[in-house]
């Protein structure tokens, strides 16, 4: 998760964006990622739990 903060973090500092609504739209598809990888996560620990 650390690498999806550095990665968002470059392109948006490398990106020239034409408005701030992209940029905004980009920060906003990133925190989306980082919800599914979370729950994605969670539900692989989750089932290693239920196994144990």
């Amino acid at each position: 998760m650390i690498l999806l903060f550095l990665v968002a973090t470059l392109v948006a500092v490398l990106v020239s964006w034409p408005s701030a609504a992209t940029i905004e739209a980009w920060g906003i598809s990133a925190i989306d990622v980082w919800v599914i990888m979370s729950y994605m996560s969670q539900k692989n620990i989750s089932k290693d739990k239920i196994k144990n």
